[in-house]
């Protein structure tokens, strides 16, 4: 029996063992599956309280009673909600959606606040900044030709109502050599550079 073959073997036997997805929940504190999280967003679809341009910060859970968890057993029926956080239309939205009655949903504005910044609205402030001419400008007189080997992290930059944003989304933007880097996951701070970018509108 050649060596390779039992190396095969080998690492056949010991090759982890790969859990089939939970499409139903078991617990009433499992999380939600991929199949709840799409019927949140088809039921607020088909009840046009969404619409393709709004954007989900998070869906999760909504948690039962903490009596109920205590006096569930193993096997009986519990209730699912699920708790979703929406932006559309630069306002904020909490819904609260019954997963065992579809038709069940409680929408609510959150006046004054945000959710948390998106993937894509990171992106647009980057991608915005990058290409600003005042930005470009500034870079220029540090010694760069372009912005080629410098990358821009935009992070939320707080609340301060006394700057007179007006709610708007800002992020502040802090910028970085990449050209050297120290670590994979670290490089030099460009000093003296900020930028400021409304993270809807870019």
């Amino acid at each position: 029996m050649s060596r390779l073959f039992l190396l095969v073997v080998s690492l056949l036997i010991s090759a982890p063992v790969v859990a089939e997805e939970q499409t139903n929940p078991f617990h009433p504190l499992d999380a939600l599956t991929a199949d709840e999280i799409i019927r949140v967003r088809d039921t607020l679809l088909d009840q046009k309280l969404i619409t393709d341009t709004s954007r989900f910060a998070a869906i999760t859970l909504q948690e039962a009673p903490k009596s109920d968890v205590k006096n569930w057993k193993t096997g009986t029926k519990f209730a699912r909600k699920a708790l979703a956080i929406i932006r559309q239309n630069k306002k904020t939205f909490e819904a609260r959606i019954d997963l065992q009655s579809d038709n069940k949903v409680e929408l609510k504005e959150i006046r004054g606040s945000n959710p948390t910044i998106l993937d894509e609205e990171w992106t647009r402030a980057r991608d915005a900044l990058i290409l600003d001419t005042r930005f470009l400008a500034a870079i220029k007189k540090r010694g760069y030709r372009d912005a080629t080997n410098v990358t821009c992290t935009p992070n939320s930059a707080g609340y301060f109502p006394t700057e007179n944003f007006n709610l708007r989304r800002i992020l502040r933007s802090p910028c970085y050599d990449k050209s050297n880097l120290l670590h994979p996951a670290i490089m030099r701070p460009i000093e003296g550079i900020t930028g400021v970018i409304d993270s809807e509108t870019g």
